[in-house]
């Protein structure tokens, strides 16, 4: 090295040692490539081979070398290195130390910690830090003197890792050291310690160490204030995101309690008060929580006073009304996000607008989260597309859209069943990606293409979803024209429009796409199916009724399954269960329940097909589409079940499931079993949460009584008798329509004498649904406010067939011109109501092309 040499010739002998070290770090901190700076360190070697006990006292080089391979990863445009890559880079480092015999020092700890940070190599922390069962602590061998800036580093890769044990290590260290008669002070914890520690309980979900040591519990004060460790905003940031974690609104709020009293106080402390971040925490954890009237009063402010943030004058910037908005969307909280909407928009056209509140791509794509909770399709097109009212604010703020935008905007077309705004983006991401000079920033990806499926999955596409996915006969397909947006997740969402519309070989077609690709010499990676694709398959056989190709595809050794190598898990032989339940597959299901079986009582079971709820809800709904009562009861009832014996704990969907077996095949004695069970659980000193009965279950109740005709037991249920009040007043069941609606139909001869009960009784409208010569089907107009409040759609078909023939019967055939059945359950009411007046009525109808829902008679 030329500029080193030249810089030794003019410093001289005596300087020669240090000088060349510190040279050789001023250019490998100039170095545009690791090559180069290694050849710098080779170099220093060479240069030093007669002074070579000099070179083991400086570590420095080596620490530059680590540093700059550190930034090179942190800033990929200046050089690619993978998290592989600069795992490598640390292992190099340490080898060449070791040949050099260079002693690390504190500073190569916390870089190789750091690296270990990124690469998430706990055991190579673990093995720095504390040392293992392979040998003790580097750091211990080294005599590297441990301080807390080390331990923080170590506590940043148990974060990274989710390593809680190991944190715990360091706590019981830094706890011992404190409470010893002369502690080191170098190992004193401080804020970025306890700040370490949150991050780590917050990976690890661990509230209750977050707890013990910023706020204390029962067991004992916190250890920061037993520490005397000075707490800032950023502790109690760090803390309110386990809070949000954890789910814990209390907490969070007593840490509010503790700002708003601080910043009340005559003399508050600086160090405490709160910022946007921590107004961000806060609402970080009422969106978790979902605890909108905290997040209002913080940031809007209500009727019991202005908003904290004003009280404390924290200066609000975008990103605490995007998290605002974050909770809008998980409470489904339309108009406090327009509320925001609002401000910002008045913000923007005002002459001196605020640079920190302008919305930004990520607010548009909050307030699109928003709208897709609360179905409103109207404001997310306004927002985006523009309409009759106005152009986009996206224009009209002048924000870059981006990917990203759009796929949000898709969602909310799923959401809301928008086949033709969905078609528009297509359009837009077409024109651009046919143009010369093509925006990247809207180049669709394969999240683009799983968006586009799910709105074609919710509006039963099939032709749009083909022609995106795998090209029809008249073009290639979309995702082939734009490169590289395909991946497996694609291909699960264009299975699940395969099982919503019912095509069998489009899914077997991406069947063959998976079997060509995993048999080539060089398969693709991103195509390679896993245990989602296994489910997503098994949905289409399910709405298709293909057991065979369900049974090819998981069952035995020739499987598709495991000839991929895909682990089947639980969830795989839930799905092949439901495949068993449509086509009515007793024995196919039994054949799980003994592999699953078989595992449980096993030695060493595999964890992953460990049964659950969930499994024992699809084996029960087979027994009652297969009616096999034995095997439901084998399973559910009793203390010899399966359930008992696997130890999974029986919940009220289970319950409901049986209750689904009892009434196909007519079991009125073991619905009354599991109406005991419920009964008395009720009734217990503590009863158990997971068994308390809901609408469901006496739904599912009510169906047994119709199966069985106990006409008696089902006003028991719903209305009392003289001597007894109802259950659902025992149980404190809220009224529900549903439930009056399957009573209703319990006993078809007395149909018309249960409706004209439910009008007496005011839960019923007078006109039931009919207005002059046209029948709405809608919930809320056949039930009073208090049963249909917030519900927009129909009534069960079951329900729904019997009030028309009510009618008919009532005021004559030709009475009904016109029926509303709705389309916001994707047609299924209407579907089935086409059917039954053509087989049953022999009577035609006609589209209406003002309305998709509404079935209108033709004139006989």
């Amino acid at each position: 090295m030329w500029v080193i040499d030249n810089f030794l010739y003019w410093k001289g002998k005596d300087k020669k040692i240090v000088d060349v070290i510190r040279v050789t770090i001023s250019c490998i901190n100039e170095c545009n490539t690791l090559s180069e700076s290694l050849a710098l360190i080779n170099n220093l070697n060479a240069i030093l081979r007669e002074n070579k006990y000099e070179l083991r006292k400086q570590p420095e080089p080596f620490n530059a070398y680590l540093s700059k391979a550190l930034g090179f990863y942190k800033k990929k445009h200046l050089q690619h290195l993978s998290a592989k890559d600069l795992a490598q880079q640390g292992e190099k480092v340490i080898a060449l130390m070791r040949a050099m015999k260079v002693t690390p020092d504190a500073v190569s700890c916390i870089n190789l910690l750091t690296v270990y940070n990124a690469t998430k190599q706990f055991k190579a922390a673990e093995r720095l830090i504390l040392g293992n069962e392979h040998g003790r602590s580097y750091i211990s061998k080294w005599k590297v003197a441990v301080n807390i800036k080390l331990y923080n580093a170590f506590l940043g890769v148990c974060a990274q890792t989710q390593q809680f044990k190991a944190a715990q290590k360091v706590l019981t260290i830094l706890k011992d050291n404190v409470r010893a008669m002369r502690p080191k002070k170098q190992i004193k914890p401080t804020n970025i310690t306890c700040i370490e520690l949150l991050t780590v309980y917050g990976a690890t979900n661990e509230f209750k160490a977050a707890e013990r040591l910023v706020l204390g519990n029962e067991h004992g004060r916190s250890y920061i204030s037993k520490w005397k460790v000075a707490v800032n905003i950023k502790v109690f940031n760090a803390f309110l995101g386990v809070c949000a974690k954890t789910q814990e609104f209390e907490a969070a709020q007593k840490v509010l309690t503790i700002l708003k009293d601080n910043a009340r106080a005559r003399r508050p402390k600086d160090e405490i008060w709160p910022d946007a971040i921590t107004c961000i925490e806060l609402l970080n954890v009422y969106a978790a929580t979902k605890q909108f009237k905290a997040a209002e009063r913080l940031v809007l402010g209500n009727e019991h006073g202005r908003s904290y943030i004003s009280e404390w004058e924290v200066a609000v910037n975008i990103k605490v009304y995007g998290a605002f908005l974050g909770v809008c969307a998980e409470t489904q909280e339309f108009k406090a996000a327009q509320k925001v909407l609002t401000i910002l928009k008045d913000n923007a056209r005002a002459r001196c607008p605020k640079d920190e509140i302008w919305p930004d791509d990520i607010t548009c794509v909050d307030l699109l989260t928003v709208y897709a909770a609360t179905k409103h399709f109207k404001a997310a097109e306004r927002l985006v597309l523009g309409n009759e009212y106005g152009r986009s604010y996206i224009s009209e703020w002048e924000v870059a859209v981006n990917i990203k935008v759009y796929n949000a905007f898709l969602g909310v077309c799923a959401e809301t069943q928008q086949f033709k705004a969905a078609q528009k983006v297509l359009t837009i991401l077409r024109g651009n990606a046919s143009t010369t000079a093509s925006k990247d920033q809207i180049k669709p990806n394969a999240i683009t293409c799983t968006n586009l499926l799910t709105v074609y999955a919710a509006t039963k596409q099939f032709k749009a979803a083909e022609r995106l996915v795998l090209g029809n006969e008249h073009e290639q397909s979309y995702i082939s024209k734009w490169k590289g947006a395909v991946n497996i997740k694609v291909y699960g969402a264009f299975l699940n429009v395969c099982a919503q519309t019912e095509q069998f070989e489009a899914a077997q077609q991406v069947l063959t796409i998976l079997k060509d690709n995993f048999k080539a010499m060089w398969p693709k990676y991103e195509i390679k199916p896993n245990a989602i694709t296994c489910i997503g398959l098994l949905t289409v056989y399910a709405a298709t009724k293909q057991f065979e190709a369900a049974e090819r595809l998981v069952m035995g050794e020739r499987s598709y399954m495991s000839e991929w190598k895909v682990d089947v898990n639980i969830k795989v032989y839930g799905a092949f269960l439901g495949v068993c339940a449509q086509t009515e597959q007793f024995e196919a299901a039994q054949k799980v329940l003994t592999i699953l079986n078989d595992n449980a009582r096993a030695m060493e079971l595999k964890d992953e097909i460990k049964p659950d709820a969930i499994t024992c809800i699809d084996l029960l709904t087979v027994y009652a589409a297969t009616k096999q009562f034995e095997a439901a009861e084998r399973l559910v009832m009793g203390e010899r079940s399966y359930m008992s014996e696997w130890k999974v704990a029986v919940n009220i969907k289970v319950y409901n499931a049986f209750l689904g077996v009892c009434a196909q095949t007519e079991q009125f004695k073991a619905a009354q079993k599991v109406l005991t069970i419920l009964k008395d659980n009720l009734r217990a000193i503590q009863p158990k949460d997971q068994i308390k009965p809901n609408v469901i279950t006496c739904v599912a109740l009510l169906i047994v009584y119709a199966a069985t005709n106990q006409s008696e037991a089902a006003e028991r249920l719903v209305f009392g008798n003289e001597q007894e009040q109802s259950y659902l007043l025992e149980w404190e069941i809220a009224p529900h329509f549903l439930i009056y609606a399957y009573w209703a139909l319990v006993s078809e001869n007395d149909f018309d004498k249960s409706m004209d009960k439910l009008c007496r009784l005011d839960l019923c409208h007078k006109q039931l649904g009919l207005v002059g010569s046209v029948f709405n089907c809608h919930v809320d107009s056949i039930f009073s406010c208090s049963l249909s409040k917030d519900i927009s759609s129909g009534v069960p078909f079951q329900f729904a067939k019997a009030l028309y023939q009510f009618h008919c019967r009532r005021n004559g055939k030709l009475a009904i011109e016109k029926i509303i059945t709705g389309h916001n359950l994707g047609q299924t009411l209407k579907t089935s109501f086409i059917s039954f007046l053509k087989e049953e009525h022999q009577l035609e109808f006609k589209p209406c092309a003002s309305n998709t829902g509404i079935i209108k008679l033709k004139a006989q």
